[in-house]
């Protein structure tokens, strides 16, 4: 709103001088606090334009997501933009990989729309498609020991971590519920 917060007044101005021109987008974020993800891109894989530029940005994993009301790509969707958004690394916290992962995607993406020169003649390589995602909740609270890395593939009942009380006692294991790979991971052991 251009009369309301601050804040509502900034996402006005961002949407009517910013996103109101724009026919695609890229909205860059990390995981939350004591997250991490592995570098990905989310967008309606159904979508072929959304789809050739996901596959362009050349992430290691493409997860189908529809928009969710009220989020900046489902606004700027709305208003006929294509737009992925880029997940990687942690909150507050510089990972290498994911800053990599994203200069270059978002510069494949650039060549894709024929507005920057190729980098590079390499085949860019070929992201894993998923459909669905999900967490896998330790059913005990206490300190968790993680046994998976962000990347790994997983089996159903392959052992993905314990956890301890404050003294060493195990209390519980957790393990994987269906095959799949590992996209995010809780960084804080409590």
């Amino acid at each position: 709103s251009p009369t309301g917060s601050l804040a509502a007044r900034i996402a006005d101005l961002f949407m009517s001088e910013i996103v109101r021109r724009c026919d695609v987008g890229i909205d860059l974020h990390t995981g939350s606090d004591h997250r991490t993800n592995l570098p990905h891109i989310r967008a309606d894989l159904d979508d072929p334009e959304t789809r050739k530029l996901a596959e362009a940005f050349g992430a290691p994993l493409m997860l189908h997501s529809k928009t969710r009301d009220g989020s900046l790509r489902g606004a700027a969707t709305d208003r006929g933009a294509t737009v992925l958004l880029y997940e990687g690394g942690e909150a507050l916290r510089f990972d290498d990989e994911s800053l990599s992962t994203g200069v270059v995607g978002i510069r494949q993406v650039l060549t894709e729309l024929d507005m920057i020169d190729a980098d590079s003649t390499d085949p860019r390589p070929v992201p894993v498609e998923s459909r669905h995602s999900s967490w896998i909740r330790a059913r005990r609270s206490g300190i968790a020991l993680l046994d998976v890395e962000l990347g790994e593939v997983v089996q159903r009942g392959q052992l993905l971590g314990l956890i301890h009380d404050s003294v060493g006692k195990r209390l519980s294991r957790v393990t994987a519920t269906r095959v799949g790979i590992v996209i995010g991971r809780v960084q804080q052991p409590l």
